[in-house]
């Protein structure tokens, strides 16, 4: 039905949380992708084991364009018609009971541009250098029991609930996204000098932005919000993005707990109280 796409660099402990909250609060998503990158020997080798453990998981090394290892992972699917995408520290924190003919009538509507598994009535903050600040949803109705529908263009642009075109746990149509996709890699190659753009899921994201005129007005999302992104620390140059304020986490010391046989148990995270998509979770509470 669903098949997830899990960005993930230098991160093997949080990788093994997110694909444990997939598997245990996102059962629609019948085929997981990693597409990963290691910055040496030591983080490959914890990339092997995590291959070890996870057998239904395909794990892609990611190549030397990122757009193409998006665009093969989707053609490559022709069963699944929906596509999601994850970064290695979102956590499907809540289930997700969203079954075949539930997806499919949803999307159905040509006014739906996706489903944000990251929204939720409950998100209403935004953050910015440790400062919170009012992000809430404008115009929006019950969608059916559970579920609710909300206008991307009754908000300013740049809010949480304008932000339709997110890697943070939206999905899309398969087909949507594989145009999408086709037509950045055309316009990576006339713009900039037959030069990939720089290859992370963060300038993947920005580049979608280019469609959001031109993509369905409508998203829906679960009444609360199903999926959390915990930055904790970053492992790319591309985005000045905000970590580690709260809970720091250096990722070659994760990557040395998983050498060393430590996981991070997602049944012994409590995880409560999210006002915004983007929210430190003290992770290694969950240590074992």
């Amino acid at each position: 039905m669903i098949t997830s796409i899990i960005f993930s660099k230098d991160r093997p402990l949080q990788l093994d949380l997110c694909l444990q909250s997939i598997h245990k609060n996102l059962q629609s998503s019948t085929r997981n992708i990693v597409i990963y990158k290691c910055s040496n020997d030591k983080y490959k080798a914890a990339y092997d084991e995590l291959q070890t453990t996870y057998t239904n998981v395909e794990f892609w090394p990611q190549g030397k364009s990122l757009l193409r290892d998006i665009y093969h992972s989707i053609l490559t699917e022709s069963d699944n018609e929906f596509v999601c995408f994850f970064v290695d520290d979102c956590i499907v924190y809540q289930n997700v009971n969203i079954g075949k003919e539930a997806i499919t009538n949803m999307f159905n509507d040509d006014a739906v541009c996706c489903i944000s598994l990251r929204l939720g009535i409950n998100v209403n903050k935004r953050s910015h250098q440790g400062i919170f600040f009012p992000d809430e949803i404008g115009q929006h109705a019950l969608y059916s029991k559970g579920w609710v529908m909300c206008s991307k263009t009754s908000v300013r642009y740049g809010n949480y609930w304008s932000y339709s075109l997110s890697v943070d746990g939206h999905i899309f149509r398969k087909n949507d996204m594989y145009k999408m996709v086709n037509e950045l890699i055309h316009v990576s190659k006339l713009y900039n000098n037959d030069k990939e753009w720089k290859n992370t899921p963060n300038t993947f994201e920005a580049q979608l932005q280019r469609f959001w005129t031109v993509t369905p007005n409508i998203m829906i999302c679960p009444a609360t919000s199903a999926v959390v992104n915990s930055p904790n620390n970053k492992t790319q140059n591309s985005h000045p993005n905000q970590h580690g304020e709260v809970y720091s986490y250096d990722q070659d010391s994760l990557l040395e707990l998983f050498l060393s046989g430590k996981r991070i148990d997602f049944e012994k995270l409590q995880i409560k109280d999210v006002e915004c998509p983007h929210k430190e979770i003290d992770i290694l509470k969950g240590l074992s």
